[in-house]
């Protein structure tokens, strides 16, 4: 697919972070199957030729050696995975992020995309600011 001479839209939308992931210096999970949600993003509707660009930052509190598993998923499926491994020389408020694209190839309804992470070493709190943005490139929109 090109882009070339088409016309594109992009929509900019407005992002749900869970109501216990705001600031408040959660714990991060130490369960690889029942990760930390750190946010998401709800679509009603996705179309074929749509690519979903999807930028994510969030920061922990520790001074541990640790290790952070962080993720993106579409639903339930992985499209973006990363580890880090901090030792205790990196500092306090270390920054996550990521950044990933979804190209739409069929008909999707009620997508949502979710920022997780999950750690092996106990106490390693979520911390803020904590931002989840995405862009849709819209293929060959009619503009008006």
């Amino acid at each position: 697919m090109s882009f070339h001479n088409n016309k594109v839209e992009i929509e900019q939308f407005k992002f749900e972070t869970p109501e216990n992931s705001r600031n408040t210096g959660e714990v991060i999970s130490m369960d690889d199957q029942e990760p930390t949600q750190v946010a998401e993003i709800i679509y009603d509707c996705l179309e074929p030729g749509n690519l979903i660009w999807l930028n994510s930052i969030f920061h922990i509190d520790t001074t541990e050696e640790v290790t952070v598993n962080y993720k993106i998923l579409k639903n339930k499926d992985e499209i973006y995975s990363s580890i880090t491994e901090l030792d205790s020389d990196d500092e306090i408020g270390q920054i996550f992020s990521q950044q990933t694209v979804d190209m739409i190839t069929k008909l999707e309804k009620d997508v949502t995309y979710k920022v997780v992470c999950d750690t092996n070493t106990p106490m390693v709190n979520l911390s803020g600011p904590i931002n989840f943005t995405d862009t849709r490139f819209v293929e060959d929109k009619k503009f008006f």
